[in-house]
């Protein structure tokens, strides 16, 4: 999946192309979908390591989810700082223009 973003993005066309929205749905959409392959992969992964360890699998499914617990954690918490780092740049940039 890692190998079709970089041709999707080889094939990226430029900001004002006729095909540019079609892209960033094409691309956005096979990286959401990465992603969601990535989260079944670990939990498929942590049911099968049960299988061979014979341990339980609240411990492989637990870690699972705890690690996906950060991932979200981390992101919810750099959008929070992307959002209050930019609303400053907009505001400068509004009263520059005189709007």
């Amino acid at each position: 999946m890692a190998v079709v973003q970089l041709v999707i993005g080889a094939i990226r066309p430029g900001i004002v192309a006729r095909g540019r929205q079609q892209w960033r749905w094409l691309h956005y959409g096979w990286g959401r979908l990465a992603v969601l392959a990535g989260i079944v992969n670990l939990f498929l992964g942590s049911i099968l390591i049960h299988d061979f360890y014979f341990q339980s699998k609240a411990v492989y499914v637990g870690v699972s989810a705890g690690f996906i617990g950060a991932m979200l954690l981390a992101f919810l918490t750099l959008e929070v700082f992307k959002v209050r780092v930019s609303e400053p740049f907009e505001a400068f940039a509004m009263d520059a223009c005189g709007w």
